[in-house]
């Protein structure tokens, strides 16, 4: 081989490695970006989460648009749809609560109509009770690891995407104001339903202590009617 040959060979190994080089230096530029950029978007969307005046259509609209590139895209993907589906949960669980007529149970006019043996407001009661507890269980198992990372495990991604969604979402989740007031919520009805099951099962067992009287419950005994108060208190 020629001199000549040599250095051509040579300038084309060098024009190579400069090529590739380039790419990387590309690559990692756009990939440091892409992360900088999905850092600032999860805090500008925790801030939208955590604000005293909830805007859920300016959330909406923007947990529907993806603004970063590459496998980046797809981590943001992955916590984007997160958060839909938790915030669809949230708006499930306050559709029950606008639905739920329990309230009504122990009121004069439901146990005039369903007494003695409240066999419609037990099945209703029943119903909920069941129905609540379902979606408590959702809604608490929403906040764990193996559910959060459900949604990027599937993206077949390399160590390092999904090292950045445990340590920028999963590590970092904790509930918002309106979850905790949400998951307070939940807990207290499940207690005013074992409160108002109780109520019902005292009334079923002294049916033949006790009578409706002009909008009232009257007992035969004095101690029967303690009992009742402190039970409905």
């Amino acid at each position: 081989m020629t001199n000549k040959n040599k250095t051509n060979r040579l300038y084309i190994i060098i024009i190579l490695i400069g090529f590739v080089l380039s790419l990387i230096i590309i690559n990692s530029s756009l990939d440091l970006y892409n992360k900088t950029k999905l850092r600032k978007e999860i805090s500008s969307i925790n801030s939208m989460l955590n604000a005293d005046n909830f805007d859920e259509e300016k959330l909406d609209k923007k947990l529907n648009k993806l603004i970063t590139e590459n496998d980046y895209k797809k981590v943001e993907a992955s916590y984007k749809d997160y958060l839909k589906d938790n915030i669809s949960m949230l708006n499930e669980i306050d559709e029950f609560f606008i639905n739920d007529e329990t309230d009504e149970i122990l009121t004069i006019d439901n146990i005039k109509l369903d007494g003695k043996e409240f066999k419609v407001s037990k099945e209703t009661l029943k119903t909920n009770k069941e129905n609540l507890s379902e979606l408590k269980e959702k809604y608490d198992n929403s906040f764990k690891e193996d559910y959060v990372l459900g949604y990027i495990k599937d993206k077949k991604l390399k160590t390092r995407y999904n090292d950045f969604y445990k340590k920028e979402i999963l590590d970092n989740l904790t509930k918002t104001k309106v979850e905790k007031e949400v998951s307070k919520g939940l807990e207290n009805k499940l207690k005013e339903y074992e409160k108002i099951d109780n109520v019902l099962n005292f009334l079923i067992e002294h049916k033949d202590n006790y009578i409706v009287k002009d909008g009232n419950i009257v007992f035969d005994e004095e101690n029967l009617l303690l009992e009742y108060n402190k039970l409905a208190k």
